[in-house]
């Protein structure tokens, strides 16, 4: 039997924030947010993060919306703090609403870092299986999240790496039913909310190849000095993109207005997903390699994570 024994070396890389982040945000001016929780396997090595939404003093009182959650981890993450600074290298699991999966914003992340969380409340239609699909044929992997079993979910547990299963919303039968179920499946089994050694020993025992929950390492938040967008200057992006007329003069025009968009839009071309033979650090090149369609989808997830509903 496995006795739980996490030593530093056990956590993978240092949870302390790169320079220029901070694990608290209780310093003043804007900062992105982003909650940090390891995610081990058998052997009680890191093997990957989930990536957590974690709103600033000022959002903290407005409802939570899964949209904007979701724009916001991948934001902070990618154009602030920076992935790999983040997760060192490691998958980061990432939550995604419906929206966000059939709206194709996935696509904005290197497939061999991030592992897509189709959330329990999905509402499993064909539009949201192409959507998915589309991901796995372009190399991105899947994890069901919080999973209880139903027919409604068979068709994405034949394309799913992932089964993420909370022990303490499930009875034993039901745990064990999903475990024979997956033995004729190609998914790993993911124990989330394990809070004792007896659990960890039972889950082991059953199978289950990774774990995640508070009693291995509460998550960490990771935050990072921004400047705010200009939310006139973003909704006038938004609106120029959509115009099929637009030039790549305007738009750039209108991107070198505001010091927030410039900085999130050649983070963003920079980052490791593109790949690029050397860096890009000007807008006009920045806006003729994203092409119109990348813009968008770029300017969109801007939007939902920063305008915020107060009712």
């Amino acid at each position: 039997m496995t006795t739980l024994s996490i030593s530093k070396s056990d956590t993978g890389p240092s949870l302390d924030p790169p320079a220029g982040a901070e694990n608290s945000a209780a310093r003043s001016g804007p900062r992105a947010l982003v909650g940090r929780q390891p995610i081990l396997d058998r052997a009680l090595n890191v093997v990957g993060y989930e990536l957590l939404f974690r709103p600033s003093t000022e959002e903290a009182a407005a409802p939570f919306d899964g949209n904007r959650a979701t724009a916001q981890v991948i934001l902070n993450t990618i154009a602030e703090i920076g992935l790999d600074n983040v997760v060192n290298g490691r998958p980061a699991f990432i939550n995604f609403t419906d929206e966000h999966l059939i709206s194709g914003t996935a696509q904005l992340l290197p497939q061999q870092q991030v592992v897509i969380e189709v959330l329990e409340d999905a509402v499993v239609n064909d539009e949201l299986i192409d959507a998915l699909t589309v991901l796995v044929n372009a190399g991105y992997t899947l994890a069901l999240d919080d999973f209880v079993y139903d027919s409604k979910w068979d068709c994405l547990l034949e394309i799913a790496s992932t089964v993420k299963i909370d022990i303490l919303a499930s009875s034993s039968e039901e745990i064990r039913s999903i475990v024979e179920r997956s033995k004729s499946l190609n998914v790993k089994l993911l124990a989330e909310k394990v809070e004792t050694q007896e659990q960890f020993d039972e889950m082991f025992e059953l199978g289950f190849e990774l774990f995640q929950a508070y009693f291995f390492a509460k998550p960490k938040v990771i935050s990072h000095a921004i400047l705010p967008p200009n939310h006139i200057s973003l909704l006038r992006f938004l609106a120029t993109l959509q115009d099929k007329e637009a030039t790549a003069d305007e738009i750039e025009g209108l991107v070198s207005q505001d010091a927030s968009l410039s900085y999130k839009l050649l983070r963003c071309i920079n980052s490791a997903h593109f790949a690029l033979p050397q860096k890009i650090d000007s807008i006009r090149r920045a806006v003729v390699y994203f092409g119109l369609d990348l813009l968008r989808r770029w300017a969109c997830l801007l939007a939902m994570a920063n305008i915020v509903k107060r009712h």
